[in-house]
């Protein structure tokens, strides 16, 4: 079987700080299933065995909640070649500071995406000022930033206005 992907996705945790409504595998801070080392790092092994794969994409739940882990592979990724990202809802950025550092330990790793989730379900939970604190500490480190935006037609927050928040 021949498997051509670009991207791989790791979902270390369905723990997460918040519990979104539209949230595709349903994690929250009461689920406690998460993928081990050795098996995160066996994944890793096994996306560098794919010709195809450049990026693999650290997600959950909420990858920050397993902190340690989350440096370490982004180091271990990094050093098999692989270009690294992180999804997160930012609950941890909270000021400028504090972000940055964690950013700094991560991009001295090799990380170098910061995937930011910005929207009307996960700032139902999380304030907005986290997404600007970690947004504005990424563009400090040089990180690429994605700001993802999960809409319906109900939503309030949209990517433009996103845009505009951040400048």
């Amino acid at each position: 079987m021949v498997i051509d992907a670009f991207r791989v996705g790791l979902l270390m945790t369905e723990r997460c700080s918040s519990a979104c409504r539209h949230c595709w595998f349903s994690s929250g801070p009461d689920i406690g299933r998460e993928m081990s080392l050795d098996e995160a790092l066996d994944y890793i092994d096994q996306v560098g065995d794919i010709p195809s794969v450049r990026y693999i994409s650290f997600t959950g739940g909420e990858p920050f909640l397993l902190w340690e882990m989350l440096v370490r592979l982004v180091r271990y990724a990094s050093e098999r070649g692989l270009h690294t990202e992180c999804v997160t809802n930012s609950f941890w950025a909270s000021t400028i500071g504090s972000a940055e550092k964690m950013l700094r330990r991560l991009a001295d790793a090799g990380l170098e995406v910061i995937n930011l989730s910005v929207d009307d379900f996960h700032q139902s939970q999380i304030p907005f000022e986290r997404v600007l604190n970690s947004y504005r500490a990424a563009r400090n480190l040089g990180l690429k930033i994605v700001l993802m935006c999960a809409a319906s037609r109900s939503s309030r927050i949209r990517i433009e206005g996103v845009k505009r928040m951040v400048g």
